[in-house]
C-alpha cells in the first residue's frame, strides 16, 4: 500500500509528458505543411519573361526606345502598361515617370509599334517588339512593364526591364 502511495505523489514521468507532446506536435505539423503545400500551388503565377531595351537618338531631338520582351513561359502573357523611367537634362535636371500604356497625355511617349496598343500580347516561346518615341532628347534610366497571364488576369506583376 504504501508503495502505491508513492508512485501516485511522483506523477507522470517525464519521459512520458516528452513522449506525449511529440506524439501531439508531429501530426500538427505533417497536416500543417501539407495544407501549406497545397495553399502554394494554388498560388497565381506568372511565367518566365525578360526583356531588353535600346535607345537611339534622334537629329535634331527626340529619342526613340525599342522594347524587346520575351516570353519564355507555356502560356500567354499580356502587357498591361510600360512605365519609361527617364531624366530630363537643360537647366534643371530631373527624373521622371510616363506611363505609355494608360497615359492619355502621349506628349512625352507614345506607342509607334504595335499600333493598337496596350495591352500587348506574347505567345508562349515567343517575343515581341514595342517601339516608343519621344519628341524630347531624354535619358531612360529604366523601363518597368506590367504584365499579367491570360491564365490568371488578376495576377499582375512588374518587371524591370534593363538597357
Amino acid at each position: 500500500m504504501i508503495g502505491v502511495k508513492r508512485s501516485l505523489r511522483r506523477g507522470i514521468s517525464e519521459l512520458i509528458i516528452i513522449l506525449l507532446i511529440l506524439a501531439i506536435a508531429i501530426p500538427i505539423v505533417l497536416i500543417l505543411q501539407s495544407w501549406l503545400s497545397n495553399q502554394v500551388s494554388t498560388l497565381p503565377t506568372i511565367e518566365k519573361i525578360r526583356g531588353v531595351y535600346s535607345v537611339e537618338y534622334l537629329s535634331p531631338q527626340g529619342t526613340l526606345v525599342t522594347l524587346t520582351v520575351f516570353n519564355d513561359g507555356r502560356s500567354i502573357v499580356n502587357i498591361s502598361d510600360i512605365k519609361i523611367i527617364y531624366t530630363t537634362s537643360g537647366p534643371t535636371t530631373s527624373t521622371n515617370v510616363t506611363s505609355v500604356c494608360s497615359s492619355t497625355d502621349t506628349s512625352m511617349f507614345k506607342m509607334i509599334d504595335p499600333s493598337s496598343g496596350c495591352p500587348v500580347t506574347i505567345s508562349p516561346g515567343s517575343s515581341q517588339v514595342v517601339t516608343m518615341e519621344s519628341n524630347n532628347t531624354v535619358s531612360i534610366q529604366k523601363i518597368l512593364i506590367v504584365v499579367s497571364s491570360s491564365d490568371n488576369p488578376a495576377a499582375k506583376r512588374t518587371i524591370e526591364i534593363s538597357g
